[in-house]
């Protein structure tokens, strides 16, 4: 059940360990910059963000700004007004933009970050590529994902089908079974079909590898996290030496989520293409 205190905790939260994570590197978003968030959804990062940037902008795939009938600002105001937040709306911009394919200019933002986005996203390298572009020469960026397709809950429905990797031992369409016997919605049904990439880790470390291998980029950091095998305990359910069979590693499949951060060095026109 939805808690409006544990949302803005969740949320809080996050940012204030992507900015320990950046000090940790060396990194300083610009203060008094251009913020981007990709894949921000209805803004719940803008709030703690907001007192260090001169705008913030909200880029998703979903037009939130024109739900409620337009009413979404008014009501996000409202709810941070109802935590004792005052959020200055005159500084934050909400926009309808493909990730893979953004709206904004080369080079506009300071500092692009993003949370929970790259699971999702159908083409992580194309997203990243516009990640770049839009970043200023000395910007920041800073990502933030799990959980990846390949980790035990990778299907993000574990709730409904609880067997560690069924989602890499079944079809799609027997695993929507599953999810239908637990009364499953409809809306997680469609979300599990259509809204996972259904990227490997190898797939992500392959992309970061690239990354940090281009001139024009400079790579900070890139971590991820997961139990060993001794201390994962789905490593003991036999899916586990199913899949090492077929071909899987121990590090597909117990690491969980990646964050990565680093600098644009490159000029205009110097990002070259990763997708």
């Amino acid at each position: 059940m939805y808690d409006e205190s544990s949302d803005f905790i969740h949320h809080d939260t996050e940012i204030e360990q992507m900015l320990q994570y950046l000090s940790y590197c060396g990194l300083t978003p610009a203060p008094n910059g251009l913020y981007l968030d990709v894949g921000g959804g209805p803004g719940m990062h803008v709030w703690k963000l907001l007192p260090l940037c001169s705008h913030m902008f909200v880029a998703d795939i979903i037009d939130y700004s024109n739900l409620y009938d337009g009413h979404f600002l008014h009501l996000l105001y409202e709810k941070h007004e109802r935590h004792g937040r005052r959020m200055d709306l005159s500084r934050v911009t909400f926009v309808r933009s493909d990730a893979q394919a953004q709206i904004f200019r080369e080079c506009m933002f300071d500092f692009v970050f993003s949370f929970n986005m790259f699971e999702h996203v159908p083409n992580p390298a194309a997203a990243m590529d516009e990640i770049l572009r839009v970043l200023k020469p000395g910007g920041v960026f800073y990502l933030q994902f799990d959980l990846i397709w390949t980790s035990p809950a990778g299907n993000h429905f574990s709730h409904y089908v609880p067997e560690p990797w069924a989602h890499l031992l079944c079809s799609t369409e027997e695993f929507v079974a599953q999810m239908r016997r637990a009364s499953a919605s409809e809306a997680d049904i469609s979300d599990f079909v259509y809204n996972m990439n259904r990227w490997p880790l190898r797939s992500f470390l392959d992309l970061f590898q690239r990354i940090a291998d281009s001139k024009a980029v400079r790579m900070e950091k890139l971590e991820y996290w997961a139990m060993n095998r001794e201390e994962e305990p789905h490593s003991k359910h036999p899916n586990f030496a199913r899949l090492l069979k077929l071909g899987y590693s121990e590090q597909d499949l117990v690491v969980r989520g990646i964050h990565v951060c680093g600098r644009r060095i490159g000029g205009p026109g110097e990002i070259s293409a990763l997708s």
